[in-house]
């Protein structure tokens, strides 16, 4: 009811009266809604999801990703791990009732990155371990992956062992590819150095004259298409190589020293490996045990002599404490003769002191012939070879 009031010039039915309404939306059924800068990104990449309830009071944001995952709060951020098309749905739970929104998340499949690795270098024949390494956006992706080496082989894993069968540069490719069907590759450069060969053969170093020798040298090398040659660069006289085995019927005057030898073996691409040994060769007596012991023999020119006593079987006497010695004299008149040996001669380590050995005596005595001018005599205890013939 109006009262009269100075103000209300227009009397009682005039008077105006103002009223202020404030509405809440507490106790408001929520209106739950979903914003997003975008909704189609690649696997791997982050979106921030954003929830309204429209509504008053406190509210409970429950989001359902679409692929099993569920995750709370009114603001999320999430990377989808694989690549689809995903229902996102929101719901909004207040003291006055829940609300639901939903929208579809396009997820594009991004390749994998790949790296091959650092470039190498191994020699050939040398297994070389090749590590591949890969990253993926979508870290529920699964991958296969596959090597190119460069020289027509393959293999189909991540970390794989190869060896290369010849020197040169190569490019190993490594190829991955995810199970939605994205692929990458990377490559590398190997370089495979040319690897010597190696001789796997022993050679004989003893030797008995007469008896001819030979060595076959037998040797590998890891290099496929590598053809291996044999040299003789130090070989005895007379000495012949054919391929890569060495043949020799050593002389009467190469008796003296072990003969040195060295074998080279080539594989054409630079690589080569040497060995070198000696040769020691045996004199054995052309004849039996000597039974007479006081030998007479003229001396001829030119010609090499030496004489080999022999315990055999019959009375003889003697000891001997070297197995064997030798001495070799040339005689060239009008050379002057040497003096001959004493009974005990140091020069071949042997005694003649008188002891009876018995008829088992099997041990062999050189001396030399310390010789005279063309029709000397010899002194008792001779036995006499001459080269190309041999007298007693």
């Amino acid at each position: 009811m109006l009262g009269n009031y100075n103000d209300n010039v227009l009397g009682s039915r005039g008077r105006a009266a103002w009223a202020l309404i404030t509405l809440s939306t507490e106790g408001m059924t929520p209106i739950a809604s979903i914003t997003a800068l975008t909704l189609t990104v690649g696997e791997g990449t982050p979106i921030t999801f954003e929830g309204s309830a429209h509504a008053g009071g406190a509210a409970t944001y429950i989001w359902s990703l679409g692929n099993g995952e569920v995750r709370e709060g009114q603001r999320i951020d999430y990377a989808y791990p694989d690549s689809g098309l995903l229902d996102l749905s929101l719901t909004v739970i207040t003291a006055a009732g829940a609300s639901a929104a939903t929208t579809q998340v396009t997820i594009a499949n991004l390749p994998p990155v790949v790296t091959a690795g650092a470039p190498i270098t191994v020699e050939e024949g040398t297994a070389v371990a090749l590590a591949g390494s890969l990253t993926d956006p979508g870290s529920a992706d699964t991958h296969t992956a596959s090597w190119s080496f460069g020289d027509t082989q393959s293999a189909t894993t991540l970390a794989a062992s190869h060896a290369y069968a010849n020197q040169g540069v190569y490019t190993a490719t490594l190829t991955v590819t995810d199970d939605d069907g994205a692929s990458a590759s990377d490559s590398m450069t190997v370089t495979v150095v040319n690897a010597a060969p190696t001789i796997t053969s022993t050679p004989a170093t003893a030797l008995t004259e007469g008896v001819p020798y030979s060595y076959a040298l037998t040797a590998t090398d890891p290099g496929a298409n590598d053809v291996l040659t044999c040299t003789a660069p130090v070989k005895p006289a007379g000495a012949t190589l054919t391929g890569c085995t060495l043949a020799w019927s050593p002389t009467f005057a190469q008796l003296a020293a072990p003969a040195p030898v060295t074998l080279c073996v080539a594989d054409g691409d630079g690589g080569e490996t040497c060995q070198s040994f000696e040769i020691a060769v045996s004199f054995i007596d052309a004849g039996a045990g000597y039974t007479a012991w006081q030998v007479s023999v003229a001396l001829e020119e030119d010609v090499h002599y030496f004489w080999r006593a022999r315990a055999g079987a019959g009375a003889v006497s003697g000891s001997w404490t070297t197995p064997e010695c030798e001495l070799i004299v040339d005689v060239t008149p009008p050379a002057a003769a040497p003096a001959p040996p004493a009974a005990s001669s140091s020069g071949c380590g042997c005694s003649t002191s008188p002891a009876a050995p018995g008829g088992s005596l099997a041990v062999v005595l050189l001396l030399a012939l310390w010789g005279a001018r063309p029709g000397g005599r010899v002194s008792p205890g001779m036995g006499q070879r001459r080269r190309g013939g041999h007298s007693r």
